[in-house]
């Protein structure tokens, strides 16, 4: 992840005026489509099932297909715990990360917005099951946010995978647990083929990327808080 996009997902800056609406407002400008993708008999982990498990999403911006036809630009964000996607539309996320040139530049990504079980317009307790809806866990969130990006929108690989939560290396919330669990069971969503088949070949390049990962994520944190305390 860039240093400019986490800045942009820690920190609240200065609207730069090119994604602004006329009239002066401070609400961005640009198309947002919205949808919900319905699971049918969805299999929770706990044995539990649940006949119609919806999961709301926004996007922004257009999938581009490569010559194969697969979607290639599409990026998901995650949002935090009792979050949504829509968070992702407010100025402070919207003015750094959208416009032209911007790290999420919605000219040149497909952006997905997913709303968690159990959270924004997703399938969730307060719906009216309440307390006989089924006991879902971050492995079933996970498992319900591969159906939307495979079956629901066709896609198969991912560009980016950021987060909201600047302790996403440290799984210390909702979204990096999330995102370590898609990284060990669905990885091939946002890893190169060929770093894939060696760290399964080689315990040492497994070792490397560990190590690799958790140094490079502590030196954002690092970075991001010497930024906050300026």
């Amino acid at each position: 992840m860039s240093l400019p996009l986490l800045c942009a997902l820690l920190l609240a800056a200065p609207w730069p005026g090119n994604l602004t609406a006329a009239g002066g407002s401070d609400q961005p400008a640009f198309a947002v489509e919205e949808g919900d993708f319905v699971v049918k008999d969805f299999k929770f982990r706990s044995g539990e099932s649940l006949a119609l498990l919806r999961l709301h999403y926004r996007t922004l911006g257009k999938p581009v297909r490569d010559r194969k036809g697969r979607i290639d630009n599409a990026v998901m964000l995650l949002h935090g715990t009792g979050g949504s996607g829509a968070q992702f539309l407010s100025p402070q996320f919207a003015r750094e990360l959208y416009g032209p040139g911007q790290p999420l530049d919605i000219g040149r990504f497909f952006v997905i917005l997913p709303d968690g079980i159990g959270h924004g317009k997703s399938s969730k307790p307060s719906d009216g099951l309440r307390a006989h809806f089924p006991s879902y866990d971050y492995d079933d969130m996970v498992a319900a946010q591969h159906l939307l990006l495979t079956k629901g929108l066709g896609v198969e690989h991912l560009r980016i995978l950021p987060s909201a939560d600047p302790n996403i290396t440290l799984a210390m919330s909702i979204t990096g647990i999330v995102l370590l669990i898609i990284g060990y069971y669905v990885w091939e969503f946002i890893t190169p083929y060929n770093l894939r088949r060696e760290i399964h070949e080689n315990k040492n390049v497994a070792v490397a990327v560990v190590v690799a990962a958790f140094i490079l994520g502590m030196a954002i944190v690092i970075a991001a808080s010497l930024i906050l305390i300026k």
